[in-house]
């Protein structure tokens, strides 16, 4: 095994920097990633964290050919943390103060509406609006989310930095309701519960198998114990504001539904493959995912549990 993690990186999402870090990270080595100027959200993720230089070193490198999100094989970064856990922390630097992570009965709760808010039709149904609702939906949630008792946070803005989104999703939402994606991952670093939307549509465009295997795509991605897995939009509107309000405490107590942590798993080491007796198995990981997973874990568990 080597002493230290090192690769290119290109720009990327919140949602691949969470997740690549995370990964790494579970190596339990220096981590140093050369990355161009314009991958802003890694370095505001080393900032917000507060991550030391020991642990992730960022240098600037404008041309990155092999880079493992961009370059020729690249990852499918989601999936390749599969077999880590988030990297934990216990407090954020936030507008130079330090605040704790984790705390329940704040006033709001967030919605990730990825920009579904603003139209009831999308352009196509593959990526990304394979996992977009429309505004008529969201209306309806704002009322059961009112109905609970709290106010509404609306997490969609770009123009906000990854510091002002953190602040308001640790000091004000007891829970984040939306879309599996970045925000969602960022939740689940800050212990803050989520309520997950499930695809609608395979991310070509093709419809869902009736085989169920498309409810389970976000548990690959987002294996988090505070996280509720939705079968359906409809699930979510049929709630009432008790409801809503008893599954937040739940996740607060992290009992969520991750199939990947409720049910019996079958690990194939060899090939880094699980099965769970459903249609539930883990996504097939490429070769630079499998030779660094192989390379720098010594023990493979699901989710790092």
């Amino acid at each position: 095994m080597t002493d230290v993690v090192e690769y290119e990186i290109g720009n990327a999402g919140l949602g691949t920097t969470i997740v690549v870090l995370s990964l790494f990270f579970h190596a339990n080595k220096p981590v140093i990633l050369r990355a161009p100027t314009n991958y802003r959200i890694l370095r505001e993720v080393k900032e917000v964290f507060d991550i030391p230089d020991e642990k992730l070193t960022i240098i600037t490198q404008e041309s990155v050919p092999d880079s493992i999100t961009t370059g020729p094989g690249h990852w499918t970064s989601d999936y390749g943390k599969f077999w880590s856990p988030y990297f934990a922390v216990d407090t954020v630097k936030l507008f130079g103060k330090h605040y704790t992570v984790g705390s329940s009965g704040k006033p709001c709760m967030g919605i990730v509406t990825n920009n579904g808010w603003w139209s009831n039709e999308f352009p196509s149904v593959g990526v990304p609006f394979h996992r977009y609702y429309p505004k008529d939906f969201w209306l309806k949630v704002i009322d059961l989310v009112l109905a609970a008792g709290y106010d509404v946070i609306t997490l969609n803005g770009t123009n906000q930095t990854l510091e002002q989104k953190t602040y308001m999703i640790n000091e004000l939402c007891d829970a984040v309701i939306g879309s599996e994606g970045g925000i969602t991952h960022l939740t689940h670093l800050l212990k803050v519960p989520s309520i997950v939307l499930p695809w609608h549509h395979h991310e070509d465009g093709a419809n869902p198998h009736e085989d169920g295997s498309i409810f389970y795509a976000p548990h690959k991605m987002h294996l988090d114990k505070r996280t509720y897995f939705l079968r359906s939009d409809e699930e979510l509107l049929s709630w009432t504001p008790e409801i809503l309000q008893e599954q937040v405490k739940k996740l607060h107590l992290e009992q969520g539904n991750n199939i990947f942590f409720n049910c019996d798993l079958k690990i194939n080491p060899q090939y880094l493959a699980v099965r769970t007796g459903t249609s539930a198995n883990q996504a097939q990981l490429n070769e630079k995912e499998t030779e660094f997973i192989q390379k720098h874990l010594s023990t493979l568990t699901v989710g790092g549990m």
